[in-house]
């Protein structure tokens, strides 16, 4: 991807040298574009790493014991009818190579957990083998369920229970303390409790984005020095509107020539292939067609229990 955007910005700057100014927005829309495609990007988990979601207690670790489990969908079940909030705990063996927090966000919103509308699910997540877990928080709950609280809750009361092995513990009184927060109203006296674990998070967090806003100044400062180094090279040509439009005319003329005897060309071989290519065109059609109904249809059946909620990476991770 990013040896395909160099070469087209080489060949936007040999046009932009005969266009004049306008070459050079070209230049620069050329740059930024090539700078979004080198960005990296979060990986994306396939379905088949995420557990079936069959009920709001999935414990595919097998950490929780029936009585704990039963007892705990019940509490779960309770909050859901009054409120709407929609809590779901999960155990997983391992996270498949992924970090908590993307596989926290993806599973949330694949899972649908929460109303759709209010976004207002939460996941307790924990992973045995990785020894991680997490607090994943929809986007309506963001305001009562703050990461700050989140980590609280896991620093505070999960991991304890887990650094003494008992796993059961730690998860249902880390739920418990998330239906707590969740059943307080916004700013209330269950958030204040977490003023001592707040201002460090607080410092992390202001750190990460001072370091972001650099890195993004010293990016600008690179582009907009190319931007210069441009303006300079083509100076010359800026300046001359006649020579230019003329160039451009030429240009313009030549390309059309070529590609209209391109298009002559292929016509003919377009022609004879149509009638093959018709009878494949509609099998793939009936074939994408078939595979769309299924994927929808296991689409529906792996969020038969979620109302639709979504996730944007909200609340906190720890481990033990």
């Amino acid at each position: 991807m990013n040896q395909r955007a160099g070469i087209v910005t080489s060949g936007v700057v040999a046009i932009a040298s005969r266009l004049g100014w306008c070459g050079l927005v070209i230049v620069l829309l050329s740059l930024w574009t090539a700078l979004a495609q080198a960005q990296p990007q979060a990986p994306s988990a396939p379905r088949s790493v995420f557990p079936a979601f069959t009920g709001r207690v999935v414990d595919s670790a097998r950490l929780l014991d029936a009585t704990t489990a039963k007892r705990l969908d019940g509490v779960l079940a309770a909050h859901e009818a009054a409120t709407s909030d929609q809590v779901v705990v999960v155990t997983v063996p391992s996270l498949g190579g992924m970090a908590i927090e993307d596989y926290g966000y993806q599973l949330g919103r694949a899972w649908g957990v929460g109303q759709r509308g209010k976004d207002n699910g939460v996941l307790l997540i924990v992973s045995r083998d990785d020894r991680k877990l997490r607090i994943e928080v929809g986007y309506g709950l963001e305001g009562k369920l703050t990461d700050a609280y989140a980590a609280a809750i896991i620093n505070q009361t999960i991991t304890p229970a887990f650094r003494s092995n008992d796993y059961a513990g730690g998860i249902e009184r880390g739920a418990a303390a998330i239906l707590e927060q969740l059943r307080t109203p916004q700013g209330g006296a269950a958030a204040s409790r977490d003023t001592a674990t707040r201002e460090p998070i607080l410092q992390r967090t202001q750190t990460v984005n001072y370091i972001s806003e650099w890195v993004i100044g010293v990016v600008a400062v690179v582009f907009f020095g190319i931007v210069i180094v441009v303006f300079i090279a083509f100076h010359g040509h800026l300046f001359r509107p006649k020579a230019v439009k003329a160039k451009a005319l030429m240009l313009g003329a030549s390309a059309a020539g070529a590609a209209g005897k391109g298009r002559s060309n292929k016509r003919g071989a377009s022609v004879s292939s149509n009638s093959g290519s018709s009878s494949s065109a509609s099998s793939r059609s009936s074939s994408r067609s078939s595979s769309r109904s299924s994927s929808r249809s296991s689409s529906r059946s792996s969020r038969s229990r979620g109302g639709g909620g979504s996730f944007g990476g909200g609340g906190a991770s720890g481990g033990w």
